[in-house]
Formats: C-alpha cells, sequence, structure tokens
C-alpha cells in the first residue's frame, strides 16, 4: 500500500514536509487534505480530524490552514464541510481562527452554507460563549431569521434555542418578535420535518399580544397536525394548547377540539414505544382540556397484545376520561381487567373499579371470591371428568382385549 509520502509532490518529499514518521495520524491530516480534490475522500480526511483531534489537539492545529482554504472554496459543498468540521473540533486553541472563516459562511451566497454555518455557531458557543458574543456572531444568526430560504432560518432557529437554554441570558438570547414570527411561520411549511419542530417548539415559547394574534397563529399550525411524523404533530398540538389559554370564546374553541382529536387517536396506531410518548403527552392533554378526548374513550381500552408500559398510560387516561355517560362502559372494561396476568395492573384496574363504582371493600373482596370459587370448581370438575374418562376407556379396552 503507498505510503502517504509517496503521494506529494516531489520537491515537498525533497524537503521532508509532513514526514511519515512524524506521527503515525498527523501525515493524513496536514499532506493529504490540502491536496483532496474528491470531495468523498475529504470527508473520510476530515472524518478522522474530528476524531484524532480529541486525543492529540495539538496536533490538530496543523489543519487550520486547511479549513480556511476550503471555507474559500468554489464548491459550496467543501465550504460547508470546511465550517461543519470546524464545529465538531471540540479544541480551545484552535477556535480563535475559525472566527473570521465563520463570519464568512454566514454570509455565504449559497443557503447551504449559511444553514450549516448557523449550527457551527451554536457548538462554537458550547466551547467559548464569550467568544461568540463579543465577535457578534450571535446577531448574525439572529439576522439569518429573516432568510429567505427555510432551511437556513430553520437552522438559525434551531441554533438560538439551543443557545437560549445554555446561556445565562436565557429566553433574552431569541426573543421573537412581530417580524420573526411571520419569517418562522412562512418557513414553517416549506422547512423539513425537524426543523418544523424547531420552529413549532419555538412558537410555544412566544406570548401573543391578544386573542386574535394566538387564533391567527393557531390557523397556521393547523396542517401540521396532518403530518406524517408524530414529532411535528405534537409539537403542533404543543403550540395550540399554549395558545388556546388566551381564546376565551368556546364557539371559537369547538373546532380546534374536534381538528386535534383525530390526530392524537392516529398516533396510537404507531408502535409501542411512539404510542407510550404519545400517550404520556396526551396524559397532560387531558388534565387541562379534557374535552378534546372525552369522545374517544374507547381508543384507551387495552388490547390483549400492548406492552405493559402502555397498559398502565391507557388505564389512567380512561379514568381522566370517564364520566357519567360511560360510567357502565368504563366499569366492565375494568371487570375484564381484572383477570389479566400482571399483578400490578389488575391491583390498579381493582382499584378503579372500586373508586368509580362505589363498592366497599368487602362487596368487592366477596365478589372476588365468589368469582375464583366458581373458577376453582369448574376446574375440579373438568379434572374429575377427565379422569373418569379414561379410568372407563382403559377399563373397556382391557376387558375386550
Amino acid at each position: 500500500m503507498p505510503s502517504w509520502r509517496n503521494r506529494l509532490p516531489q520537491r515537498e518529499r525533497r524537503s521532508g514536509a509532513a514526514a511519515p514518521h512524524a506521527s503515525p495520524a498527523a501525515s493524513p491530516l496536514t499532506a493529504a487534505a490540502p491536496f483532496q480534490t474528491n470531495i468523498e475522500l475529504k470527508k473520510l480526511v476530515y472524518l478522522y480530524l474530528i476524531n484524532y483531534a480529541k486525543s492529540q489537539p495539538d496536533l490538530a492545529i496543523l489543519a487550520v490552514n486547511t479549513f480556511v482554504k476550503d471555507t474559500q472554496d468554489h464548491n459550496p459543498l467543501i465550504r460547508a464541510l470546511a465550517v461543519r468540521t470546524m464545529g465538531c473540533i471540540r479544541v480551545d486553541k484552535i477556535v480563535e481562527y475559525l472566527c473570521e472563516p465563520l463570519r464568512k459562511c454566514l454570509k455565504d451566497e449559497d443557503p447551504y452554507v449559511r444553514k450549516t454555518a448557523a449550527v457551527c455557531v451554536a457548538k462554537l458557543y458550547d466551547i467559548n460563549g464569550e467568544l461568540v458574543e463579543d465577535q457578534g456572531f450571535l446577531d448574525m444568526v439572529y439576522d439569518l431569521l429573516g432568510d429567505s430560504n427555510p432551511m437556513v432560518v430553520s437552522n438559525a432557529v434551531a441554533a438560538l434555542a439551543e443557545i437560549a437554554e445554555t446561556s445565562e441570558m436565557g429566553r433574552r438570547v431569541f426573543q421573537i418578535n412581530t417580524a420573526t414570527l411571520q419569517k418562522m411561520l412562512a418557513a414553517l411549511n416549506e422547512c423539513t420535518e425537524w426543523g418544523q419542530v424547531f420552529i413549532l417548539d419555538s412558537l410555544a415559547l412566544y406570548n401573543p399580544s391578544d386573542a386574535r394574534e394566538a387564533e391567527s397563529i393557531i390557523e397556521r399550525v393547523t396542517p401540521r397536525l396532518q403530518h406524517a411524523n408524530s414529532a411535528v404533530v405534537l409539537s403542533a398540538v404543543k403550540v395550540m394548547i399554549r395558545y388556546m389559554d388566551m381564546i376565551t370564546s368556546q364557539e371559537a374553541l369547538k373546532p380546534l377540539y374536534k381538528k386535534m382529536a383525530p390526530p392524537l387517536v392516529t398516533l396510537l396506531s404507531s408502535e409501542p414505544e411512539i404510542q407510550y410518548v404519545a400517550l404520556r403527552n396526551i396524559n397532560l392533554i387531558v388534565q387541562k382540556r379534557a374535552k378534546i378526548l372525552e369522545h374517544e374513550i374507547k381508543v384507551f381500552f387495552c388490547k390483549y397484545n400492548d406492552p405493559i408500559y402502555v397498559k398502565m398510560e391507557k388505564l389512567e387516561i380512561m379514568i381522566k376520561l370517564t364520566q357519567e355517560r360511560n360510567i357502565d362502559q368504563v366499569l366492565m372494561e375494568l371487570k375484564e381487567y381484572a383477570t389479566e396476568v400482571d399483578v400490578d395492573f389488575v391491583r390498579r384496574s381493582v382499584r378503579q373499579y372500586i373508586d368509580r363504582s362505589g363498592w366497599t371493600y368487602i362487596y368487592v373482596y366477596i365478589y372476588i371470591y365468589i368469582y375464583v370459587y366458581i373458577y376453582i370448581y369448574m376446574c375440579v370438575c373438568i379434572y374429575i371428568y377427565i379422569y373418569i374418562y379414561i379410568y372407563i376407556y382403559i377399563y373397556t379396552r382391557r376387558r375386550w382385549t
């Protein structure tokens, strides 16, 4: 296999630049990266650099010039690759060399480079927050909220939201005004599903000025309820629940209840893991807005093949949705749960049955005793019947033989 030294120009080999014996890992970084024209090979070299910089940060500084050069490349994929790698290298000594290339990438003409640079600012803030604030990167990312490309807007929202969680300034880092609100709502229909999640989560933190503005935002968010991604649906529901507090008209709330119920019910036909997450969110929704699912109580009846953690959540939600008109149906369902195998589930079902039916404990114990007695009696009868049948069969066979 040819060495990295043989791939260098002859002049470089004479001068001894990037000698292989300098370091087993420094050679690919300092020699291969500048001369790679294939973007796939460059990705491999940069990936190698990210992993190697954790153990040898001093040698990783040798690749700084490569980053600066690649941020000026004519290919936007290479420029984005360089700025993404800069954000992934968590070395304090390199940070100060990356400020100027990052500033250029935030103003790049290509939207792919701008959206990558916005995420890089969040990663750089985690390493050195003071440097990011002093260099004015937060203001530059905030300006990207008004970008014409929806992908850039969604990444800028994601970066500012992440910075706001770790910054001492908190929400002051990311304050939504009327202008940025309209830009975010416009980008909501065109960005990717995870970009929609970031935008919706940020909208949930916004305080509308009045009920009319809240209704307007809800109207723009409502189409997200039909999305195939469950995360987008739950984020849209969170925004709507948050803004419903400002709407006092019951006539305006009723259509919203009808629109929110079907998407939440659809989530319960997914995998058990997604069902559990959806049920945990539905449990919180029911505590605040039980009217949304008051006609969908049958959906929360437990199936025989449901995992135990799903059954527990369904049982809790079902009890919260119990009303006078469906109490008989719920009691019959709880009665069936008393024959389940899981002890904890049966115990909770019996307790809920007692609370909802108004029975005293003595009546429940008598009922269970009679039920168990009849069950044992039937088992004994079946056993005796089988024993007699076998005995008669053996006796008759011996007699004829």
